[in-house]
């Protein structure tokens, strides 16, 4: 069997006056979306930047829709022999069902055996399956669907912390475009954001998330885009609204009285409230492994723009086995619920 390379994409960093993006201080870096490809003569099977275009052509579509997962799949070394396989199990599972599956706390570890996972070879390009996009040693994840989602540019953004200097958080940020003959035909330049924001108990947590979410709306909602691989010319908008459309989700560990507000009031949309679920329940920490606090709804999705959710639903519930067979403990995927969302896309998505 040859051997599997995993190659570090070609990552460009550029400074402030030249990046597209109002963000913060921090460095921003570009990756080329990796797909797996299966040998041929004499090149090994290996992961390589995707040779999908940076553009995908003009599809037709009538509100196209989209599915969105965000899952924080635990950095715990702890069962991950099982936990690691369930994992992948689950997300490529009927009931998640996504075209954008969005991935907090992933290791090392846990890298390699994504990358190794014959599902994801087939059926998924990934953002980044090096860490250095990671401002810790855990950090984001974007999987794209190969036959519903094109991606075109990925980027990595330096977070705020609490004062001036800087976190080591990263958000990750995409732009997909739809595929023709699939449900998301006729959906261009949609913008998808992920980040595990500050947690509580450290320095100023709370001023740090409010930054970080401020962070989050300015990068979705930024107009006038110029990229090294595309220009997108104001001519070519498909949607009548004046913001940009797109999804910011991920573990946002907003858990304090108050908190709940920061994102409404800077101009997000709750997805589990605009589906109409209850907002009181859909938790998705202290549920798997029960603690002294309450169960709380921390990982979430939101909406800009002309996206609009539709249907959300809890994931990774099930208990799991352990790799110790002696073990009486019940052991789950992750200590996070996951989340799944449905979005209807008015008239398309693109940037003005």
């Amino acid at each position: 069997m040859a051997q599997m390379h995993i190659i570090q994409p070609k990552a460009q960093i550029l400074d402030r006056e030249s990046y597209p993006y109002p963000a913060s201080d921090m460095a921003q870096v570009d990756f080329k979306p990796l797909a797996f490809y299966r040998a041929r003569f004499w090149k090994p099977k290996r992961w390589q930047p995707s040779h999908a275009p940076t553009q995908a052509p003009l599809t037709q579509g009538l509100n196209p829709t989209l599915r969105i997962a965000t899952y924080n799949i635990w950095f715990e070394n702890r069962n991950n022999a099982v936990r690691h396989r369930e994992i992948l199990r689950i997300l490529g599972s009927p009931a998640v069902d996504a075209d954008i599956i969005c991935l907090q706390e992933v290791t090392p570890g846990f890298l390699a055996s994504l990358a190794n996972d014959l599902s994801i070879q087939r059926d998924w390009v990934c953002s980044d399956l090096t860490g250095a996009g990671h401002g810790e040693w855990h950090g984001c994840l974007v999987l794209f669907n190969r036959r519903t989602v094109v991606a075109r540019r990925i980027t990595v953004v330096g977070m705020p912390g609490g004062e001036v200097a800087p976190s080591e958080r990263r958000m990750t940020v995409a732009e997909v475009d739809g595929v023709t003959n699939t449900r998301t035909a006729g959906m261009r330049g949609m913008r998808v954001a992920t980040a595990h924001l500050q947690s509580p108990g450290m320095h100023r947590a709370e001023a740090a998330r409010a930054r970080q979410v401020r962070e989050a709306y300015t990068i979705l909602t930024s107009t006038g885009m110029k990229t090294p691989s595309n220009n997108i010319e104001p001519e070519t908008t498909m949607s009548n609204s004046n913001t940009p459309s797109g999804v910011f989700c991920g573990d946002t560990n907003l858990c304090l009285d108050g908190e709940n507000e920061i994102p409404t009031k800077v101009g997000f949309r709750d997805a589990w409230i605009q589906a109409r679920n209850n907002p009181y329940e859909g938790h998705t920490i202290n549920v798997n492994y029960p603690t002294k606090y309450a169960p709380q709804r921390i990982d979430r999705l939101f909406t800009v723009g002309d996206v609009f959710a539709i249907k959300a639903e809890i994931f990774g519930g099930d208990t799991i086995s352990s790799q110790f067979p002696d073990s009486t403990i019940k052991e789950y995927p992750s200590d996070h619920l996951g989340v799944v969302a449905e979005f209807r896309i008015q008239n398309g998505v693109t940037i003005p």
